[in-house]
């Protein structure tokens, strides 16, 4: 197994990535006095992710990641059991930091933008909990059917219909033509949507 490590600017910016990745991520957790990591244990678990990705890259396996994540969920499980808190069982905090330590390995593997992106959405979705769980508790079976069909029609129909031309002319794409339909359907979805927040609201 050879581990022949030269460091160069890219992988410096790599490294400087993953740390920023984790400095988000564990920015927000900092603001959830029950969670059992925080800024600095999200910032180490992304660089640990980025040095497993150069120690896998070097050595040409996929072990150095691996290890490093049953380890890391290992850390933070056993941190959860040690003081475990009735009203947070920690399953968020366990699961975002196993992301934090894929997006440092990923960020190693030449995938910065992706992962930045990633971080960032899941940043929001940690941020706004509270905000997802009243829109959850709010939705009716109304609101789930009409959020259900149009996942249908866009993820299930779509994809499958094919791009091709079809009839007199080539007039026919049944791709396009149902490309219309979703569209159609997603600005009723979007309408009733806005509706039902400026209701609720106002």
């Amino acid at each position: 197994m050879n581990l022949d490590i030269a460091i160069n600017s890219t992988q410096i910016e790599s490294l400087a990535v993953a740390l920023g990745i984790g400095l988000l991520m564990g920015l927000e957790r900092e603001q959830r006095p029950s969670a059992r990591a925080g800024l600095r244990t999200f910032a180490l678990v992304s660089l640990y992710g980025a040095l497993n990705g150069l120690l896998g890259a070097s050595a040409d396996s996929v072990w150095p990641f691996l290890i490093g994540t049953l380890l890391v969920g290992a850390m933070i499980i056993a941190a959860y059991l040690r003081q475990p808190d009735p009203l947070d069982p920690g399953t968020t905090t366990v699961a975002a930091l196993l992301l934090c330590h894929t997006l440092g390995y990923i960020v190693w593997q030449g995938y910065a933008q992706l992962a930045t992106m990633i971080a960032v959405g899941t940043t929001v979705l940690l941020y706004f909990k509270a905000t997802l769980r009243g829109w959850a508790a709010r939705l009716t079976p109304r609101d789930w059917i009409s959020a259900l069909q149009f996942c249908v029609l866009s993820l299930v129909i779509l994809p499958v219909l094919p791009n091709e031309n079809f009839g007199p002319f080539g007039a026919l794409n049944p791709h396009q033509i149902w490309l219309m339909v979703v569209l159609i359907s997603g600005v009723g979805l979007a309408g009733y949507t806005a509706l039902k927040l400026v209701v609720s609201r106002y």
